[in-house]
């Protein structure tokens, strides 16, 4: 004979209403849930100040790299050293011409001046360019070549040649 749990048709569905003692925890479960909240808690801390700390030393590591560069920058002597740009004495050999209405290159490509006639321009030997003798001079502190064509800006002696071999 069948018993009487086995004539029970299987419910698929709960009709039971739902009360409060359906969802506690009791013993093990609660120690178990309190203590996932608190390893998710901790990581979410240590996430956190490992993202502050890397934000503030690269804040700082930058500001450290512009302190340096500014002071490399205004020491004359590691200016000269540091630099890539032409050295003073080649600078000051390039010539100044005098701007007359005839010539091509009617503005400074640095500034984007027009030049007047009579103004002074310093004209490249290597590729005939002509700008404003402030504004190449600053240029070719920090930049061995024309602003315009990107070639050599000083006119190569025989005495560089022989550097190069």
């Amino acid at each position: 004979m069948a018993s009487p749990e086995a004539a029970e048709p299987f419910h698929w569905h709960y009709s039971g209403s739902l009360d409060d003692k359906d969802f506690a925890l009791h013993g093990h479960g609660t120690v178990i849930l309190l203590t996932v909240l608190c390893i998710l808690l901790l990581f979410t801390l240590l996430y956190l100040y490992l993202r502050w700390t890397c934000y503030n030393n690269s804040l700082s590591a930058a500001a450290a790299a512009a302190t340096a560069t500014t002071t490399v920058a205004s020491t004359p002597d590691r200016a000269n050293h540091t630099s890539p740009g032409l050295d003073a004495g080649i600078i000051n050999s390039i010539p100044v011409e005098l701007h007359s209405e005839g010539k091509s290159n009617g503005e400074c490509a640095i500034c984007l001046g027009v030049f007047t006639v009579g103004e002074k321009v310093k004209v490249l030997p290597s590729c005939s360019h002509g700008f404003h003798p402030e504004c190449i001079d600053a240029w070719l502190r920090t930049q061995p070549n024309c602003p315009l064509c990107r070639a050599f800006a000083a006119k190569k002696t025989v005495a560089d040649m022989k550097d190069v071999v």
